[in-house]
Formats: C-alpha cells, structure tokens, sequence
C-alpha cells in the first residue's frame, strides 16, 4: 500500500524474491506454478518510492481502491493489541465460515512478520507487546483480500498510528488523505472519570483531534457537521470498566458474551447508545468527537486479554491464563467492512444502498 499515485510500468520494475535478492518476473526453464509461487512471495519496489521512505509491494497487489483502515490512538491505548487480536480472529477459519467470508493473505512475508512480532506473543504466548515506536512514516502492518458472501473481493490494509507520529513530518499525516476507514482507541486510563487513583485527563486524545481535523482538510468538509468517512470508536481495555455498579459497561463485558452475539450486529445501535452515554456521564465528552465529526459511526465496549498483565520480577510482563480473553474485538472491524459494502453473513442491514461504496 503507497500513499501516492503511480504507474506500474512491468518492463522496468524492480522486483526482490522471497530471499530478498533481486529476481526476475520470468526465469528460464521455470515452470508456471513454481513461477507463480515465487512471485507471490516476491515484491516490487513501489514507483511512489521515489522522494519518500523506500518501500515494496507485492507482486499481485494490484487493487486501486482498497479499504485502507488506520487504528488511532496516543501509544499504550492498547491499539496493536487490539489489532493483533483482531486479525487472529479475521484469519479463523471456523469464524470465517460463520460470517460467510474467505481471508486471505495478500503479501505472505508481511503477513508472518505481524504473526511472528504481534499475533502470536499475545494471542499464544500472552506476553504484553511493546508501544508502538514513534515513526517518521507510517507503513501498512498487515493486508488481506477478502471475498464476501456475494464473491465479490476486497483488499484491506491495517495501519497502525501511534498519535505522537501525528505530530511528525507532513508526509506521516499523509496517510490520513488515502485512509477511508478509521478506528481510533480510547483507554479508559487516560480518562480522569474512569481512573480510580484521580489520574488521567478530561482533555481528550490529542491524536483524534488532529486526524479529525486533518481528514476535514483533506476531503474540505472544514465548516460541515459532519464528514463521511466509517468510524469506529472503540473503548479498549473495557474488562477494566465492571464491577464498578454501572450497569451501561456492565451489560456488555461482565460474564461470557455468548459466541453467537459476538458476530450478531443487531444490538451495534444499541451498544453504540450505551458506549455514548458511558463517556458522556464519566466527563470523557472528548474522546467523542470522532462521532461527532465523522460518519456513519459506531461506538464499542471491547478487550484485547479480558485481564490485566502481571510482571513477575526480572521476567517479562504477560497476561495470567486465568481469565484471558479477546472480548468483542472483532465488531468494530466488521462494522467498518460492512459500511464499505463487504457483505457479511448478518450484517447486510449495515451495509450502505445497494451498488454504493463508502465514500473514499
């Protein structure tokens, strides 16, 4: 995924291997299958590369209007582990067949460095990941092709924006110009209303300011209620919100949400009223405004581990076996493909008008 325009030009490109040397599109003697693997497994350096960070495609990444999903949010709101869980239950198989859907991987290389860094310390090992560094550009995480209940296909590429970045260089709030679809992660830590030692801020999230703005700009929406482009706002780290006698958080992270309502869309307004009111009455007003501004929005209650991680002394921080989890992670996603016209099993009320697409 590149943030500029650019031909590709099949008699110049410099294409790379999956040794990471450089190769050819052809190869004497080969034959076509063991060329086609190759080649899925090779990239292209990217023609945008020019004037900018160097980066490579994949060989077949060919799609000109990908859903393009940036994850936003001040570093340790709990973003990459969100998304980590997210894409370990994207690429299940069994919950593949119950939404109707085929994932695949577009770029395999990628894909395996966010499995072997993210997916598989967390979701396997429960180890707690790192921040996400702070960057002076901003580089897709993970892609996917998936073919809906109706055959048709979709590319999907997930950034992850650490929001210290959003104050860096032009060329990293770039990636909000080409983005069509964004979640921003609100912790419930950072809010004063919700933490239990007074700490925190009732000023909000300075990285969804500037997104919200910078999206305005770029779409020239500035003096307009609001700005179509699919939302999610989605409470992170939620299990730490029960128990506490409100029974707006309560309803929908206390005890085992059941597997069937996990993927059911049917209570999303509901859940969407309860999550508005939740942050409304804990003085969280802030962290709304991404609703505000931007539609068709939803709102979310979710958790990456459904506990807190324990640090024994001198080893690594990781989440106890008792009581991990992924709770409702993977809702904000499927709101968000269902709103680009991805049909999903059960989800064709939250599509948009027959034969439209997100507006990109």
């Amino acid at each position: 995924m590149c943030l500029t325009e650019f031909r590709i030009d099949d008699q110049k490109q410099e294409l790379v291997g999956p040794d990471n040397l450089p190769t050819q599109a052809h190869l004497a003697g080969e034959n076509v299958d063991k060329r086609h693997e190759r080649l899925f497994r090779s990239r292209r350096r990217c023609p945008g590369s020019e004037g900018s960070t160097e980066h490579f495609l994949p060989y077949f990444y060919a799609d000109p209007d990908p859903i393009v999903l940036g994850a936003v949010g001040v570093r340790g709101t709990g973003k990459t582990h969100l998304l980590a869980a997210m894409v370990s239950q994207l690429t299940d198989p069994q919950i593949q067949d119950q939404l109707g859907i085929v994932v695949n991987a577009v770029d395999p290389l990628l894909h395996a460095e966010f499995h072997n860094r993210f997916v598989k310390p967390f979701i396997v090992d429960r180890q707690e990941l790192s921040r996400t560094p702070i960057a002076t550009y901003v580089l897709a995480v993970d892609m996917f092709e998936i073919t809906d209940t109706d055959g048709s296909r979709f590319t999907l590429v997930l950034f992850d924006v650490d929001g210290e970045s959003l104050a860096g260089p032009e060329y990293t709030l770039n990636f909000l110009v080409v983005a069509n679809a964004l979640m921003f992660v609100v912790d419930p830590d950072q809010i004063r209303g919700l933490t239990l030692n007074g700490s925190g801020t009732r000023g909000g999230d300075r990285s969804f300011e500037v997104v919200v703005q910078r999206v305005q700009r770029s779409r020239r929406t500035p003096g307009k209620q609001y700005t179509h482009l699919p939302t999610a706002v989605v409470v992170a780290k939620a299990d730490k919100l029960t128990g506490r006698g409100h029974g707006l958080a309560d309803r929908w992270m206390r005890g085992a949400t059941p597997p069937a309502e996990e993927l059911d869309p049917r209570l999303l307004a509901e859940e969407s009223e309860d999550v508005w009111a939740y942050l409304s009455v804990f003085g969280a007003q802030r962290w709304l405004d991404p609703a505000r501004r931007l539609a068709p929005a939803t709102l979310h209650f979710a958790s990456a581990a459904g506990t807190e991680p324990h640090s024994p002394a001198g080893g690594e921080s990781v989440f106890p076996e008792s009581g991990f989890r992924q709770i409702r992670v993977l809702r904000p996603l499927l709101a968000l493909l269902a709103a680009h016209g991805v049909a999903i099993r059960g989800w064709e009320q939250q599509a948009p008008e027959p034969g439209r697409r997100a507006a990109r």
